[in-house]
């Protein structure tokens, strides 16, 4: 990565998966880490194992962020984030094969994935 100290990174889908891999590598370069979920419990956790590595992170209990437009509107004298990263999505852990629309797709976007 070029040199992120001291910026943004907003992240959603943050609680876990590729969310979490690109909060901390975000994290680890020096960023205030801005993260957004739907699994309020996971993301805490997640939060607090940044934090106990020295990470500046705000969590937020929701998903479907506008990421620049959230962190503009709660920071505005920080100015629009350097990384934005939508990660959220279906959880992993169903059958194959099983044609049942996971109810935190539905609740993350609105809408069904056909």
């Amino acid at each position: 990565m070029s040199d992120y100290k001291g910026k943004v990174a907003v992240v959603t889908g943050a609680a876990s998966g590729i969310g979490y891999a690109v909060a901390a590598r975000a994290a680890g370069e020096g960023m205030t880490v801005v993260m957004a979920d739907i699994d309020a419990e996971k993301l805490d956790a997640a939060a607090a194992s940044l934090r106990a590595s020295g990470a500046g992170v705000h969590a937020f209990g929701f998903a479907g962020v506008d990421q620049r437009r959230f962190w503009i509107l709660t920071h505005p004298e920080q100015g629009a984030p350097a990384i934005r990263a939508r990660a959220e999505g279906v959880v992993a852990g169903r059958n194959p094969g099983d044609d049942s629309v996971d109810p935190n797709f539905r609740r993350s976007t609105g809408r069904d994935p056909s």
